[in-house]
């Protein structure tokens, strides 16, 4: 009986194969997918750059926790396409580069997948660190030898103590979302390390500049890819209040059409832009006005009048509320048909216009001219059905000889 029950065993299959199986499965799908999305045809480098590094994610976390490489494999193609542009541009700013490395802000980082794709794609000597800053990450990155929180995300938490259960259950906010273990493992040749802040509040972003980037050892780049609202007007502050050598901003969607309601719709101050600065009503006036203007009745707004401006403006953050109500649920399903989320009513026409005049803004944000910063928007296709394909890159001069 013994000698049957070992053939038995010799004759089935080991793990082994079938781990390498199923990695090479993984790894082939989502090069496949990559295959067909805008990066293999503009960034063929960044491509070739990339597929070993998919491999490397794998072989090196899908042990350790399913769960998280089964959201990184599906992530992957999305987030490497839509930061192909800037991995291009940092790998050209860094190619015959020979003076103090460069630190790299992560802004909004979330699973942190462009801050590990650097890492491995730059040379270590060039590039010191990476600072990957996120609102979700865990409080003062307790993933830190904490085995049982390796990779831990989307709400999941470990706890070594029933008293630490009980003391995190008494506030919502002590429940992250993100781990960090995945970001400080040693597997990255450039470190990571990562940073908990919420960028929307004034003082923690004094904090970043002050720690992060004052006491950077060499020049600095901030990084934002799809950062959704206001969330680019932060970015676009943190460049502004620090003398960060470069800006690299990839803008998602917009302010909503609901902040109108308000008494004081958003407006965030820039003492370089006409007017001191921007918000909500600078963004949607020119609907407001090209709306207003084309109706048939006596309502017509009047530039020089500020009432009929402010009940047009009323107005439009109304109808935006009622748009959500009675079409919410029809609008978002039609928006995933569409390929995207974050649509901007039921004109695309409008809403390309409309992202276009946001990109515009937040350029002409970050174009400070007398302290020699210059803003320009790149736009590469990298969503096939969808307008959000511009890139604000700032640059600030001679900030490597100030240092």
């Amino acid at each position: 009986d013994i000698g049957i029950a070992m053939a038995q065993r010799q004759q089935q299959p080991t793990m082994g194969p079938s781990s390498d199986s199923d990695s090479d499965r993984d790894v082939r799908l989502i090069n496949a997918k990559l295959d067909g999305l805008p990066i293999a045809t503009q960034y063929p480098a960044v491509l070739a750059a990339c597929r070993p590094i998919v491999r490397l994610l794998r072989d090196t976390f899908s042990e350790r926790d399913a769960a998280l490489w089964s959201r990184m494999k599906r992530a992957i193609p999305k987030e490497l396409n839509e930061s192909a542009f800037i991995i291009h541009e940092m790998m050209q700013l860094l190619d015959g580069y020979d003076q103090r490395p460069y630190t790299i802000i992560d802004v909004c980082s979330g699973v942190g997948y462009l801050s590990m794709f650097l890492s491995h794609v730059l040379p270590p000597d060039k590039c010191s660190r990476i600072v990957a800053i996120d609102t979700l990450f865990e409080m003062n990155n307790t993933s830190t030898g904490n085995k049982n929180n390796v990779g831990a995300i989307d709400g999941a938490k470990a706890t070594d103590s029933s008293t630490e259960r009980r003391e995190s259950s008494k506030t919502k906010q002590s429940n992250h979302h993100l781990s960090t273990s995945h970001l400080i493992n040693s597997v990255h040749p450039i470190p990571i390390r990562p940073r908990k802040a919420n960028i929307r509040k004034g003082r923690e972003l004094r904090q970043i500049a002050q720690h992060c980037i004052e006491k950077a050892p060499g020049p600095v780049v901030i990084l934002g890819v799809h950062l959704c609202k206001a969330l680019s007007v932060h970015t676009v502050r943190l460049f502004n209040m620090t003398d960060a050598e470069r800006l690299y901003l990839k803008p998602c969607c917009l302010p909503g059409r609901k902040e109108l309601r308000r008494r004081d719709p958003p407006f965030w101050t820039f003492d370089n832009m006409p007017g001191g600065g921007f918000g909500v009503k600078t963004l949607y006036c020119a609907e407001v006005m090209a709306t207003r203007d084309n109706n048939d009745d006596n309502e017509s707004v009047d530039s020089n009048n500020a009432m009929n401006f402010e009940r047009a403006l009323k107005h439009t953050g109304r109808e935006a509320g009622q748009e959500d109500v009675h079409h919410g649920r029809e609008s978002t399903v039609d928006r995933e048909r569409e390929g995207g989320h974050h649509g901007h009513g039921p004109s695309v026409v409008r809403g390309n216009a409309l992202f276009d005049r946001w990109t515009c803004l937040l350029k002409d944000a970050a174009d400070t001219s007398d302290e020699a910063v210059t803003a320009k928007i790149h736009h590469c296709s990298v969503q096939q059905r969808h307008f959000q394909n511009q890139y604000i890159v700032a640059k600030r001069q001679s900030t490597t000889s100030i240092r």
